[in-house]
C-alpha cells in the first residue's frame, strides 16, 4: 500500500540540504588530494565513483553531473533531475549547507524524491 506524504517547501529544502550534506561529508577527500568519491546508484545500491576535485562545491557538482557515459553503460544512474543546479555551498564548523535550485526538490516522481532525500 502506498502512502502519500505532504512535505512543505521549507521542509523539503531542509531535507535536501541534510541529504546532500551527508553525501558531501562522505565524499570529502583526504587533505591535499585532488580526487574525491561521490556515490551514485548502481542497481538499487549506492556505489562510489572517483571524481576530480577537493572542495565541497566540487563534490556537489560531481553529484549533479551524474554518471559518465561509461558509468551509465556499466549500470550507474542518478535520481537527480538534469535541470537541478547548485546555488551555493558553505561549510562552517563541520556542517555543510547546500542551496539547490527548486528543480532538485520538484523533479521526478515521488519515488525519485524519496531517493534523493534519504
Amino acid at each position: 500500500m502506498t502512502e502519500l506524504v505532504t512535505i512543505s517547501r521549507p521542509r523539503i529544502a531542509s531535507l535536501v540540504a541534510a541529504a546532500l550534506a551527508a553525501l558531501l561529508l562522505r565524499a570529502a577527500p583526504a587533505s591535499g588530494q585532488g580526487t574525491l568519491k561521490v556515490w551514485l546508484l548502481k542497481g538499487e545500491q549506492l556505489a562510489p565513483v572517483n571524481r576530480p576535485g577537493s572542495t565541497a562545491t566540487d563534490a556537489i557538482e560531481a553529484l549533479l553531473n551524474g554518471p559518465t557515459p561509461a558509468e551509465r553503460k556499466a549500470g550507474f544512474r542518478t535520481y537527480v533531475p538534469q535541470s537541478a543546479s547548485l546555488n551555493s555551498v558553505t561549510v562552517a564548523n563541520g556542517l555543510a549547507t547546500v542551496d539547490m535550485t527548486l528543480p532538485f526538490a520538484l523533479g521526478g516522481d515521488p519515488a525519485s524524491l524519496t531517493a534523493r532525500l534519504t
